[in-house]
């Protein structure tokens, strides 16, 4: 070999061997990123399930004042049957959008089918609770909401199963999707699709609720 030519391969075993290094570096740096990318993910879940517990838990407290306030004999007097739509309009003027009248209604309802807080499940997000709350008969919504929850549906696959009866036979009984082996399950972590996360308590400038209303 001439010494040209040892020049030359001494040459390309440096460049080779920088090559490596660099290789070696680029994947500890893609290994801490994918780490790192984790950690975050895993907060975000985490930070999602507690505003979603925060968000229900304060509805729930509201209905519990509308309904308190709906049995004054003087408003009653007063309002009659416009009393959510009074409150609604009264609420949106003094604290921002997210009060409508079909929410202020849903916050009531959500009081007076679940009067102990302890029987509302933190699995759930809000948008389940208003498909929920749509549904009268008592047996008929837990059994939705103990599907929803034992099978982590999206609320779009809730409403989906709500509104094809797929559990109802017709004698009135239920079936468990358990025994229902065409029954396709979306699995939606609470909070991730369902709307976008509220800034609860003033973190979101004059904004109560995160989804549609």
């Amino acid at each position: 070999m001439s010494k040209s030519d040892e020049k030359e391969y001494t040459l390309y075993g440096s460049i080779k061997g920088m090559n490596e290094i660099i290789d070696a570096r680029d994947d500890v740096i893609s290994s801490a990123v994918s780490e790192i990318g984790d950690i975050l993910e895993q907060s975000r879940k985490a930070v999602a399930v507690q505003v979603n517990q925060a968000l229900v838990a304060t509805y729930w407290k509201i209905g519990e004042i509308i309904v308190k306030y709906e049995q004054n004999d003087h408003i009653r007097a007063t309002y009659g049957e416009k009393t959510l739509r009074t409150l609604s309009k009264a609420l949106t003027r003094e604290l921002g959008k997210g009060f409508s009248q079909s929410n202020v209604y849903n916050m009531r309802q959500l009081y007076i089918c679940y009067p102990k807080f302890q029987t509302v499940s933190g699995k759930l997000s809000w948008p389940h609770y208003c498909e929920l709350l749509s549904i009268s008969d008592d047996d008929r919504r837990m059994f939705y909401e103990k599907e929803c929850i034992n099978s982590s549906w999206s609320v779009r696959e809730l409403k989906r199963q709500i509104d094809s009866s797929l559990f109802e036979t017709g004698d009135g009984s239920y079936v468990s999707s358990r025994d229902k082996r065409t029954v396709p399950v979306s699995r939606q972590i609470p909070g991730r699709r369902d709307g976008k996360c509220l800034n609860l308590l003033g973190l979101a400038k004059r904004t109560w609720l995160p989804f549609p209303h």
